[in-house]
């Protein structure tokens, strides 16, 4: 057995619809309805039966994350949670090698070692070249989707192999004006992997990123259920 991989979960918006139901005026596009990801707890229990650990790296403050996640009965799937304090010492974006140095990982093995989940660009890597996978609307589907690309990079030794790994499947090349790369498919899953270069908003560049695209109806969760 490799040594044990993390994956970094954002919280609001892709663990769940967690804020405060006042909050949601303000968040345009957010269901109303407040709750966790569909499928969540599955997806965490059967990933940490495969030796992979779990933390919180959000922005929001760390009393909120402590008390959505029991509230949740979700506290007891995640080692640690980090906050503001930890991961956005220089303003919004994240630095994961600060958490990474918590974890006792060094940070020439940060890459292969840990995977970042978010569902939005901020929640990307500004320090570190860690694979990062964007799923802008996490929360409308069942976490088997994004169980589907984690379990592709599972099959290799590292997150890092892991993306590779997609990089090599049949794709249709992309080239934008911001991401090169390629749009593929597994199962009923599409999403495009590669390199996400500088975005007009942000100075931020990713060179392994994964962007969920979308699934087959049958993913989608039933929010009003």
């Amino acid at each position: 057995m490799g040594k044990r991989r993390y994956i970094c979960w954002d919280l609001d918006e892709t663990i769940g619809c967690l804020r405060p139901p006042e909050a949601n005026v303000f968040m345009r596009g957010l269901p109303k309805k407040r709750g966790l990801t569909k499928g969540i707890k599955v997806l965490l229990e059967g990933l940490r039966s495969q030796n992979i650990s779990h933390v919180i790296t959000t922005a929001a403050p760390r009393e909120y994350a402590d008390n959505v996640l029991s509230a949740y009965g979700l506290a007891s799937h995640f080692e640690h949670v980090f906050g503001p304090d930890v991961l956005c010492s220089d303003g919004l974006d994240k630095n994961y090698l600060p958490v990474a140095s918590a974890l006792g990982i060094p940070a020439r093995e940060a890459g292969d070692r840990m995977l970042v989940i978010g569902n939005t660009d901020r929640d990307g890597p500004s320090d570190s070249d860690l694979v990062f996978i964007l799923h802008p609307t996490a929360i409308e589907y069942h976490s088997s989707v994004m169980g589907t690309v984690i379990s592709a990079m599972l099959e290799q030794e590292s997150w890092w192999w892991g993306f590779e790994a997609l990089l090599t499947r049949p794709n249709k090349p992309i080239i934008t004006g911001c991401f090169e790369g390629g749009l593929h498919k597994i199962d009923d899953v599409e999403f495009t992997a590669g390199k996400l270069l500088s975005l007009p908003w942000t100075d931020k560049s990713i060179e392994h990123f994964i962007l969920i695209a979308g699934a087959s109806d049958d993913y989608k969760a039933e929010l009003e259920n």
